[in-house]
């Protein structure tokens, strides 16, 4: 029996689960696999593309870790065929995989889960590069921040919620919030308010320009901002592909004494999830800023929840 599909056509966070789901379903099913592609995803398509597995990725940790769940990783067939763009994309993997995140909320946060142990072995490759190091120095050593913050507000985003998320859910609940909103809530949630955070989002595609932002959240919150623009020559930030991008965010979030997200984003409950299986236990550290109110909400769920409420133990 062999699994596999060719590409996630989603965002990185999307991807993983999908590759989670495909691991986790072939370990319980005796299967082999073979690796997909990973799609760096970008909001305008005009530098999507799709890369190897391995350029993107360490593959010998991935590898030990299906060798500890008897997955045999063997070589892309060449005469794959699938029925549509579900069965290509992956998109039952991602299924599986954000099940079985959602589903040890259920049976009991377990670090030496497979979906635990997938997460600690699914290292980027650009978070061991000299241009990471040098982004995360400056920002928790030159700047001494301490707080990443996720704001979720590109142009698909608020499609997204627009024609996805409030058919479903209404409108009281804050998944779609300008930055100075978000950033309002950490100043009132914080008796520490930071002087400075940084900014975990897709600069090139937000509604409003950098220095727009960071002057409209100044004069609401008094906290100044900092972006991977600011950390980069006007050539390296250019140069980045949406997928580097994407990484060096999510691994500075993973860094951060505090990070702040969005539990309806696949990439804000991950960095909880991930942050909880690296560390082997859930710290209660996280925030989110889609609970109703003035003020973040505290995660308690180690990134297994969607609901808010549910994020924050105000419901089961």
């Amino acid at each position: 029996m062999l699994f596999g599909y060719d590409w996630n056509d989603g965002g990185i966070s999307n991807q993983k689960l999908a590759l989670a789901g495909l691991v986790i379903e072939a370990s319980r099913n005796g299967a082999d696999i073979y690796l997909p592609k990973i799609y760096s995803k970008d909001i305008s398509d005009r530098r999507s593309g799709v890369f190897a597995f391995e350029s993107v990725f360490w593959r010998e940790p991935f590898e030990e870790f299906a060798s500890r769940w008897n997955v045999k990783i063997v070589p892309e067939p060449s005469d794959a065929v699938y029925a549509d763009r579900i069965e290509r994309c992956g998109w039952n993997f991602f299924n599986s995989g954000a099940w079985n995140v959602s589903h040890l909320r259920v049976k009991g946060l377990d670090s030496r889960d497979i979906t635990s142990d997938f997460f600690r072995s699914l290292r980027p490759r650009v978070a061991d590069s000299l241009l990471f190091a040098r982004i995360a120095s400056s920002v928790f050593n030159a700047h001494n921040i301490d707080t990443v913050v996720q704001t979720r507000y590109e142009e698909d985003w608020r499609i997204h919620s627009q024609y996805t998320l409030e058919p479903v859910l209404g409108s009281g609940e804050d998944f779609c919030i300008p930055p100075d909103a978000i950033i309002h809530k950490v100043a009132s949630s914080f008796s520490d308010k930071p002087g400075m955070i940084y900014i975990s989002c897709d600069e090139k595609h937000m509604p409003m320009s950098k220095a727009d932002t960071k002057r409209v959240v100044f004069e609401r919150t008094g906290i100044s901002i900092l972006w991977k623009s600011d950390l980069l020559t006007e050539e390296e930030h250019d140069d980045m592909t949406p997928l580097d991008a994407s990484l060096i965010d999510f691994e500075l979030a993973k860094t951060a004494e505090r990070f702040v997200g969005l539990s309806r984003s696949t990439f804000g409950n991950l960095v909880t999830f991930e942050r909880f299986s690296t560390a082997y236990r859930n710290r209660n550290v996280d925030f989110i800023y889609n609970l109703p109110g003035e003020q973040l909400g505290r995660r308690i769920d180690a990134g297994t929840a969607d609901d808010p409420r549910i994020a924050c133990g105000l419901v089961e």
